[in-house]
């Protein structure tokens, strides 16, 4: 390159070309860095100030967690470099707090990565700038990694850098102690195309699996929510796996998941691109014997650990085949600079992976990586180290340092007292905020989020999901009175579980909800299913609504509520207290975005009834439906139309509908008209529904408010104050004829004539449609 403004100018097209294809983050990062020198040695000539303007932002939109996971330590003290030169220019080129801001993210993965490897001295120096204080004196060696970082967490306490550290300290245990039923970390080589270097990736594999029916010709798998053949270069070793499983659920005598074909879906989190090769078949494998064990066993009997990462393909019979060893050292770097403890590899790779390993352990000799050779997915699948047989929780700072002191007799009593006295302050912990466990809010950091007690201290965080969690989204469904996630006492043990439907800024996310009680993650349900209504498809979710159900039993029972597809299509399913399906789904052919429970009409003692209303696209009308929760299944109506008569499926198991007509308002609105809240009367059961004729006109509109008797007949409707002159206004910006214009009582006319009313899937509703 060259100082010389014309060839300047073409280079920095050149990178601006570069940038616009399609690479992963980092590298875009990464060939920033590499121009940088030519770009900073032109600062102090002003002809060259619009490429600071325009390199500076790019690359400050860079710097997010998610892009720097995989670079490693020299890399990243690369980028905080460059940050820092950065810095210097912000007057002129940035705003000096979002450098700041990003200098903090860099370091905070640069610290963490020193902390993985036991370069502590190292750590604590970068954790040390970060608060902003000076490095404390001692010696904190001697009890391996975590047990280091948590000595030093304690000692500087509640300060800035105490801060810093157990920030660290608390995504560092998520992250390896962590137990899943449908992930499992697997590892991948991305290669850059404009450099052709290498690059190994630590990617979370995500899978739901289920059992086909009897007669399907083969298993089935989606990767992406797309269908992939057998015969597909990347997942092609992901149906072996299946079949592996299979047999090897045969010879535990599981003879439902032994005879079956599989329904599957896999997705690989946090990652926009494809990767190419079969190392993916050993990860599919054993996401898909801890889903299949979850028919014949309990919950906290069989879960992946997070604390391992796979590589590996699977053949027609079921054996490891080795990885390309060209590509291994590159996925070895990535396991070693990383919080997991155990690498499970094909065993035809052991010899070169540990020469590997050996080479990374010269420079960073307190590291010990485990390397778990595995010639078989049954060979997997019965390490203990892989699959774990109990339900593991993150033990209490106390328990632990109680554990590992009470084997000396010298200690017993003193930690006994200790332990007494926590007792006591457990007991009376409203006057103790930090040791208060109940769970107030959560609030959100990146692609994770924080347990908060009322006193606003942190409980528990979650590990990562791998992308940024949209905390907006989140506090807007809160203020709309919707549950994407819900806190309460789900086992009635006294004390809150959390229910947790995540939606991220991507908008890329799969329908799932995870069920946490204290740290722990015990399990998660996929609160929406593809059917056989057309277009009915995973594609995109919007937040999932949750409510907890008693019966009259005392017996706790979890509503979800999802909506997928464009147009939206929403289902409802009702699950028990150990997460096993109920009923559902009922398919509704629009939005639900709220629902409330009613006491039974039909006298005391009575389970509840659903009550859910929102948008219904194929009727264009505001539903309102009632449901036994313990009974849904089928679709809603209309039952006349293509889409219900091509699906093949039931009506709906509603016990009533309504659909409440749109008016003139409505016309050339791109969204239906919907039901924005109810009002029910227990005492005379009847009801008050308000629908907003448009979302885009509705915030100004009075809402058109029906009356329902107790057989939820229409007995009035009528619009609120000011409805004549929004009407004005709305005819006018639709450039109706003035013929056509009506009055607000005008309007009201013929409302009642065009509600429609159904008891069970019959028309009671106008008179002279019931059947």
């Amino acid at each position: 390159m060259s100082t010389n403004p014309l060839q300047f100018a073409k280079e920095f097209a050149r990178l601006r070309a570069d940038l616009a294809s399609d690479i992963a983050p980092d590298h875009k990062m990464l060939h920033m860095m590499r121009f940088w020198p030519e770009l900073a040695g032109v600062k102090d000539q002003n002809q060259y100030g619009d490429y600071f303007r325009e390199f500076i932002p790019t690359y400050l939109d860079l710097i997010e967690s998610r892009n720097l996971v995989d670079l490693d330590i020299q890399e990243l003290e690369a980028v905080s470099t460059l940050l820092s030169e950065i810095s210097s220019l912000t007057s002129q080129f940035a705003d000096f707090g979002k450098v700041a801001g990003k200098a903090k993210i860099a370091k905070l993965e640069l610290a963490k990565k020193l902390f993985y490897v036991g370069d502590v001295e190292r750590g604590l120096a970068v954790c040390a700038d970060i608060a902003g204080t000076a490095v404390p004196a001692g010696n904190f060696d001697g009890h391996g990694e975590r047990d280091t970082l948590r000595e030093l967490a304690e000692k500087v306490g509640d300060s800035n850098l105490g801060s810093v550290l157990k920030s660290i300290l608390t995504d560092w245990d998520c992250d390896r102690e962590s137990i899943h039923q449908d992930r499992i970390q697997a590892l991948f080589v991305e290669r850059d195309d404009l450099t052709g270097e290498y690059r190994g990736r630590m990617r979370t594999l995500e899978g739901a699996v289920d059992l086909f029916k009897k007669d399907a010709p083969g298993d089935e798998l989606t990767f992406d929510n797309q269908l992939r053949a057998p015969d597909d270069p990347f997942v092609g070793s992901a149906f072996n796996a299946l079949g592996a499983v299979r047999r090897v659920c045969k010879r535990m005598n599981l003879k439902a998941q032994g005879n079956a074909k599989y329904h599957a879906h896999f997705s690989v989190l946090g990652s926009k691109h494809t990767f190419t090769g079969d190392s993916i078949g050993l990860a599919v494998g054993l996401v898909t014997y801890v889903q299949l064990l979850k028919r014949e066993i309990s919950w906290q009997d069989s879960f992946l650990g997070s604390g391992v990462a796979v590589t590996g393909g699977v053949d027609e019979n079921g054996m490891i085949t080795p990885c390309n060893s060209d590509t291994l050292r590159y996925k070895i770097k990535r396991a070693f600079f990383s919080p997991v403890r155990y690498l499970i590899l094909p065993d035809s790779n052991l010899d070169d992976a540990r020469r590997h390993v050996d080479v990374l352990q010269a420079d960073h000799p307190n590291r010990h990586l485990g390397l778990i050779p595995v010639a078989s997915v049954e060979d997997a699948i019965n390490d203990r180290n892989v699959i774990r047989e109990q339900k593991v929780c993150i033990v209490p700072y106390v328990g632990r340092v109680a554990k590992r002191y009470t084997r000396s007799a010298a200690v017993q009593v003193p930690i006994l007292l200790a332990l007494l006295c926590l007792l006591v302050f457990l007991i009376y912990s409203v006057v103790l905020p930090w040791l208060d466990r109940g769970i107030d809010h959560i609030e959100f950091a990146d692609d994770r989020f924080r347990a908060v007690n009322k006193h606003g201290r942190t409980v528990w965080s979650s590990s990562g999901f791998g992308s940024p969690l949209d905390a907006n989204h989140y506090n807007e469904a809160k203020r709309r009175s919707r549950n994407p996630y819900l806190i309460t006492d789900f086992d009635n043990d006294g004390r809150d579980e959390l229910f947790f439907s995540p939606i991220y800024t991507n908008k890329q996310q799969r329908t799932v909800v995870y069920y946490y009680k204290d740290e722990c993650l015990l399990d998660s349900v996929i609160p929406y299913r593809p059917t056989s209504y057309p277009g009915d498809s995973l594609g995109k979710y919007r937040v999932a609504n949750l409510m907890v159900i008693d019966d009259t039993n005392g017996s706790r029972y979890l509503v979800t509520n999802a909506d997928v597809s464009m147009p939206a299509r929403a289902q409802i399913f009702l699950w028990d207290s150990d997460l096993n399906l109920v009923s559902g789904p009922y398919l509704h052919t629009g939005s639900i975005p709220d629902m409330m429970l009613i006491s039974s009409d039909d006298g005391a003692g009575k389970r509840p009834k659903l009550v859910a209303y929102g948008v219904n696209n194929r009727y264009s009308m505001a539903p309102f439906v009632v449901l036994d929760p313990w009974r849904m299944y089928g679709v809603s109506p209309p039952w006349d139309n293509e889409f219900f008569i091509a699906s093949g499926m039931s009506k709906g198991s509603q016990l009533a509908y309504v659909a409440l007509p749109e008016t003139d308002l409505s016309i050339d609105s791109t969204i239906h008209n919907n039901v924005l809240n109810t009002i029910y009367d227990p005492n005379s059961k009847t009801w008050e529904i308000h629908v907003l004729e448009a979302y885009d006109i509705g915030v100004e509109f009075p809402p058109v408010m029906y009356h329902l008797d107790n057989q939820l007949l229409p007995s009035s409707a009528d619009f609120g104050d000011g409805a004549d002159a929004v009407l004005k206004r709305r005819y006018s910006e639709l450039s109706w004829p003035e013929e056509k214009r009506k009055t607000a009582s005008e309007l009201r006319v013929n409302l009642l004539q065009k509600v429609v009313v159904y008891h069970g899937d019959s028309i009671v509703y106008p008179p002279l449609q019931s059947k």
